[in-house]
């Protein structure tokens, strides 16, 4: 078989820039998608020439305390809730250089604690989010989200004299029956709510 075709991630990220181009704002467009079990879930778009961008995107993302409050939608109770009632940095290497690594301890409702390891990658011309759960996520006394299968990705890089901002998340429930549909689309929702926190600050 062939051994240079793309990866699922570029893949996934393709689809997201092609999504911007469907945009009608002349301002304003970004390209997203969530990805499910190896499938797209949602996917919107948006676009910016706000020049400094990068800036004010990299302080929003390493500002850990302002998690806690972003608001998420649940699709079954049809109300908001806090995505996170608590949010701190245990950790940070490398603050406001090229490489940044926090890991961050949140309070997700009624998941518990999740330990965070997040990486900021950014430079003049893009920038790169990437966070993972470091532990199992339990509800009732039972995993949900085994460590790491749960992941939310945000990037930001310059097209000509526009930004392209998108995200990408994904995660990898318990495979039970009757409970993994509602846990699935329960995660998906809350990666898409901390997506759209973002977008909808610039």
């Amino acid at each position: 078989k062939r051994e240079n075709y793309i990866s699922w991630e570029e893949y996934f990220m393709a689809i997201a820039k092609l999504s911007a181009m469907r945009s009608k704002d002349p301002s304003t467009q970004v390209g997203s998608c969530i990805v499910k079990d190896g499938e797209i879930s949602n996917m919107f778009y948006a676009l910016s020439t706000i020049e400094d961008l990068p800036e004010k995107l990299y302080k929003a993302l390493s500002n850990i305390p302002d998690y806690k409050g972003i608001p998420y939608w649940s699709e079954r109770h049809q109300t908001y809730f806090d995505l996170y009632d608590e949010a701190e940095i245990i950790q940070r290497i490398g603050e406001g250089t090229s490489v940044e690594k926090i890991l961050a301890k949140l309070n997700m409702e009624p998941f518990g604690e999740i330990y965070a390891p997040i990486v900021i990658e950014k430079n003049s011309d893009y920038i790169l989010y990437v966070s993972t759960n470091n532990n199992g996520m339990k509800f009732k006394g039972v995993t949900c989200v085994k460590k790491g299968n749960m992941q939310s990705d945000i990037i930001l890089f310059r097209d000509g004299d526009n930004w392209v901002l998108y995200g990408v998340g994904g995660v990898n429930a318990i495979k039970v029956w009757f409970l993994q549909d509602r846990i699935e689309t329960s995660f998906i929702g809350r990666i898409k709510s901390f997506c759209n926190f973002f977008f909808t600050k610039f």
